[in-house]
């Protein structure tokens, strides 16, 4: 692969020369062309390339660094690329007697995982972790650049992996079929797209969905047959109260009460005037 296509790079740092030669090639052999592999031998280099890819415009996926290193600790290390590089994975090498370090590194958030040396079979205690994190690293880069959450490049990643380019097509949804034609979801939308004022003039509303006329039963009519109200235009509402005018013919007056009731109440009343105190 070019090296404009690489998007992404590999640090490894360790002071052993020759452990560091092996680690090197052993992910170049597994990564292949998808990243980038650079050895470094301590936190001055480790530093120096950091500022040569940066000025590169290529970003740091994943770093590996020994815990002990000839100018300073890997934790050091993984704090200046924290800074530098918020997003950059991290893996940190150390021995039985560092495992407590390691660990207070994980619990800052300096460290995503940790390896106790000797690390071989590298395939079996490495590769897994950086396979990890490398994939995460990728889903969480391609959807910044997307424009998409990190489960929608997950989802799209695993279907093309296990069906290729097939597997992202769209795929059939479920739920009852559409009852219109295109015909009719095309008059619609026309008629939607209108202006309020010239709503009803031109296009065909949908009076059945069972079909179009070439199907035997009605499917649209001509706007004019059935006209949509005018915006502010009155419509029909029934009164709560109904409309009668007093003698002079100005006003509203309450509907008649129950003639039975009236009379029940005005005995009432006369029969209370009429009590002694």
């Amino acid at each position: 692969m070019a090296e404009s296509v690489r998007t992404a790079t590999v640090l490894l740092v360790s002071p052993d020369p020759v452990q560091r030669d092996e680690l090197v090639e052993g992910l170049r052999g597994h990564l292949g062309g998808s990243c980038r592999v650079i050895g470094a031998g301590g936190v001055r280099e480790a530093a120096d390339v950091l500022t040569h890819l940066t000025v590169e415009g290529t970003a740091v996926a994943l770093a590996i660094s020994e815990h002990r290193l000839p100018d300073g600790s890997g934790v050091d290390l993984f704090g200046h690329i924290g800074i530098a590089s918020p997003a950059t994975r991290r893996i940190l090498l150390t021995t039985m007697d560092q495992a407590d370090a390691a660990l207070q590194a994980i619990n800052q958030s300096q460290v995503d995982r940790y390896v106790v040396l000797p690390a071989e079979p590298v395939e079996d205690r490495l590769l897994p972790m950086v396979d990890d994190l490398l994939t995460d690293w990728f889903a969480q880069h391609s959807a910044a650049q997307v424009g998409v959450t990190v489960d929608t490049v997950r989802t799209w990643r695993g279907r093309f992996a296990e069906h290729g380019l097939a597997g992202l097509m769209d795929r059939p949804r479920s739920g009852r079929p559409s009852r219109f034609s295109p015909v009719q979801i095309a008059q619609v939308t026309a008629l939607a797209c209108q202006l309020p004022a010239r709503r009803g003039a031109v296009g065909a509303v949908v009076v059945s969905g069972t079909g179009c006329p070439a199907g035997g039963g009605p499917a649209c009519a001509p706007a004019s047959a059935h006209p949509l109200p005018q915006r502010g235009a009155p419509t029909a509402r029934t009164p709560r109260r109904q409309q009668s005018s007093y003698p002079d013919g100005s006003g509203w007056r309450p509907q008649r009460r129950s003639t039975a009731r009236l009379a029940s109440r005005r005995a009432l009343l006369n029969w209370w005037w009429r009590c002694p105190p």
